[in-house]
């Protein structure tokens, strides 16, 4: 044991006796003592800057605004994230956040932190399945990524946050999308807004379709349930190839694949509804056969077309499952069963068969991502359907008065959701 651990374990020892057997224990990955640099790399990631750890921890800190009261940090890394928060004037309480026991043995290992940990302000806790994501925050990369597995939704959590602000800035300022969103405006200022189906369904069940592998499980279902149906536009061609007419269609990204999920001016659909954003391809709501709706999302991509042309907005944080779910909830669903909504590759497929584009799962979700699924087995993923699954996940959680049943195991479960009882499946 080196001498920097010794002296960190005792200062945690006496504040935090509890920690020091979890702390103690093997974590998931070892550091590679091959490597003689400044700083330790587990799983080939530089725990912390090898070059200038105090300016580093100094921009991670930027995370937490100032004037703040109570903050937490995710992760230890050189320690120097926490030294900038505690410099702070007007910081009553710092919760550090083990996410890595790994890193944390690591860092423990190679450097003192006997200063910040002996400050009464600091809060050492050691997060588990339970713990809930605090904001405003900071957190140390490498640890984040090297999560220990109980913790997986914690870190995915924390991922989205970081990722949101450039996500949220990147869309906004493309403007091949708000070339799209002009386009449509004429037909914006037409159509009707999908403010006029909420409270339409009051006390029904409706079922949600995604593209998903696992909603090929279903079609007798579907057939069968007589339930109001909102599918997603990837899913519209394989319903309507079994025979299963959606009610209520979704359109949301604006990219040209898209528009393949479409058959021009399908008679089938002419009693189905068109729920489509303004940023999509001109000629989805220009050929749809059937009634069309307007939605937005909230944030800055249609901050001028709400502006021009009012309308209500639905949930949205980067998949189309997001309003269609959302819509279901404001037509007035006490009941929306998920069907399709795999947010991963289960069976090693990316969609249903029949989906209009052709996607291989990628080797990287393979190699460095995966859920767990309905049966409690790892399914792979990847980082962007992650995100999108915890979305839905907080959405979940605050409508406590909806009950929201996934309808396939196949998929990665949906905390908040229940599988059901009783309802038979195609395989």
């Amino acid at each position: 044991m080196t001498s920097a651990k010794t002296n960190n374990l005792a200062v945690i020892s006496k504040r935090w006796p509890h920690l020091v057997t979890s702390l103690s224990a093997k974590g998931n990955y070892a550091v590679d003592e091959t490597l003689p640099l400044a700083t330790p790399v587990i799983q080939g990631l530089h725990l912390c800057s090898g070059y200038d750890r105090q300016r580093e921890g100094h921009w991670q800190a930027q995370w937490v605004p100032e004037g703040t009261g109570i903050a937490w940090v995710y992760g230890i890394g050189s320690g120097e994230c926490i030294r900038s928060l505690l410099h702070r004037d007007g910081l009553e309480r710092l919760a550090v956040v083990i996410v890595s026991k790994s890193c944390t043995q690591a860092s423990l290992s190679s450097f003192d932190h006997g200063d910040w940990l002996s400050d009464p302000r600091v809060e050492l806790t050691l997060a588990d399945s339970r713990f809930e994501f605090q904001a405003p925050f900071a957190a140390i990369p490498a640890c984040v990524r090297l999560a220990d597995r109980e913790v997986e939704r914690l870190r995915d959590l924390i991922q989205l946050e970081l990722n949101t602000p450039y996500i949220n800035a990147r869309f906004a300022a493309n403007p091949q999308f708000q070339a799209q969103i002009e386009a449509n405006l004429e037909l914006v200022a037409q159509d009707a807004d999908v403010a006029e189906l909420f409270d339409t369904l009051p006390g029904v069940r409706v079922v949600v379709c995604g593209a998903g592998p696992s909603l090929a499980e279903h079609f007798d279902y579907l057939k069968k349930a007589q339930r109001p149906i909102v599918a997603v536009d990837g899913a519209v061609i394989p319903l309507i190839n079994k025979g299963i007419i959606p009610d209520f269609v979704v359109s949301m990204d604006g990219h040209q694949a898209v528009t393949r999920f479409f058959s021009n001016n399908d008679s089938r659909l002419a009693k189905s509804s068109l729920i489509y954003f303004p940023v999509v391809q001109h000629q989805i709501p220009k050929q749809w056969p059937g009634k069309r709706y307007v939605a937005y999302s909230q944030g800055l991509l249609y901050a001028a077309a709400r502006e021009r042309h009012p309308k209500a907005s639905l949930f949205a944080a980067g998949s189309v499952a997001h309003p269609a779910v959302d819509l279901a909830v404001h037509m007035g669903a006490t009941q929306v069963e998920l069907a399709g909504l795999d947010f991963s590759y289960p069976r090693d497929q990316s969609h249903v068969a029949g989906f209009a584009l052709q996607s291989s799962v990628p080797s990287s979700a393979r190699q460095h991502h995966s859920l767990v699924d309905g049966f409690g087995n790892r399914v792979a993923s990847q980082a962007n359907l992650i995100g999108y699954l915890r979305d839905l996940e907080i959405y979940v959680a605050q409508h406590p008065q909806v009950r929201f049943v996934n309808l396939s195991r196949s998929g990665a479960r949906i905390q908040g959701t229940t599988y059901p009882e009783g309802i038979a499946t195609d395989g």
